[in-house]
């Protein structure tokens, strides 16, 4: 326990990550997927804001086809959770997002930006950026690229 007064050792990075990988880990859809959104810079001391992950909206996955079929469109997605957690992501004035797509509870490639949804979503919160994992490691995206990306995403998707 740290005696009142006293700070704890700043959280890091891989702290928001393994956070975020929990929040992966309750959720029930098909693709599990988890976000952490917290505020300050590298050198700066960082605080967690909130915490998300994919769910459906009336409870658990069934399990079912149907569940399966319609998560992408029904599933409240783990960035629209932190948004709907009710936190003001833009107090504070310098919010990040880390997005994680977990597979057995490890940490998995998630892909680029493709969710028009939660691009806009978060920009319209106030983020600043947000931060995916890809084979080659963690890319920062600021708001304005993730949204134009997610846009050019979403459209390569639905052709498809």
């Amino acid at each position: 326990m740290i005696p009142a007064g006293m700070k704890g050792p700043p959280i890091t990075f891989a702290d928001f990550v393994a956070i975020a990988l929990a929040a992966a880990g309750e959720s029930t859809c098909r693709s599990q997927r988890g976000a952490v959104a917290f505020s300050g810079r590298e050198n700066e001391t960082r605080e967690l804001v909130a915490v998300g992950f994919n769910q459906q909206p009336t409870g658990p996955c069934d399990g079912s086809e149907r569940c399966k079929a319609t998560c992408r469109r029904e599933a409240v997605h783990a960035e629209q959770a932190l948004i709907l957690s009710g936190i003001d992501l833009a107090a504070g004035g310098s919010v990040e997002v880390i997005h994680v797509k977990a597979i057995a509870g490890e940490l998995a490639p998630s892909g680029g930006p493709d969710c028009i949804e939660c691009a806009k979503l978060l920009r319209f919160a106030g983020v600043v950026a947000v931060w995916l994992y890809h084979v080659d490691g963690w890319r920062r995206y600021l708001i304005a690229e993730f949204h134009e990306l997610s846009i050019h995403g979403e459209y390569l998707r639905l052709r498809t």
